[in-house]
């Protein structure tokens, strides 16, 4: 039980044969990329974040509001959307493994909200799932991160 929570195995990885590869490191082409990259996030906004509806949800040591959940079904809609839409999207060669690290960070992220939404189902799962967020979250800023940094380099020279 106790490795259920700490190390569940992700469900989806995506592959590098699965995004669209541009064999084209132009300054236009990092700039396309960072503007269609952009588009995404502002076509997808969040109006909550995990951590505050896990806040509304554990109300106390011994009390919890399964009822707050609800709120992760638009942020599972919207990180779903958003992984779509970078699997869609031209990514340039030399930046094509940041890329992909980016969507399999928000992947494991999605699982791990579809998971706590589980929690009157498999309480298990559910708290595996609180566990491994952190851990998943700070993942996917440090794959954004390296990504960002990456771009703006490129956009500098």
């Amino acid at each position: 039980m106790a490795d259920k929570i700490q190390n569940s195995q992700p469900k989806k990885v995506f592959l590098i044969s699965e995004i669209k590869i541009i064999n084209n490191d132009s300054v236009s082409t990092f700039a396309n990329y960072n503007n269609t990259l952009n588009n995404i996030y502002k076509k997808y906004p969040m109006k909550d974040t995990v951590p505050d509806v896990l806040q509304k949800f554990m109300i106390d040591e011994n009390n919890v509001d399964a009822s707050a959940l609800l709120k992760l079904d638009p942020i599972i809609e919207q990180t779903s959307k958003i992984i779509n839409d970078m699997v869609k999207m031209n990514a340039p060669q030399s930046i094509s493994i940041l890329h992909l690290n980016i969507i399999n960070a928000l992947q494991r992220v999605l699982e791990n909200i579809s998971n706590i939404k589980l929690y009157d189902k498999d309480a298990i799962l559910a708290i595996g799932a609180i566990n491994q967020y952190q851990k998943n979250a700070t993942a996917l800023e440090s794959a954004n991160s390296a990504l960002t940094g990456a771009i703006k380099q490129k956009l500098n020279n």
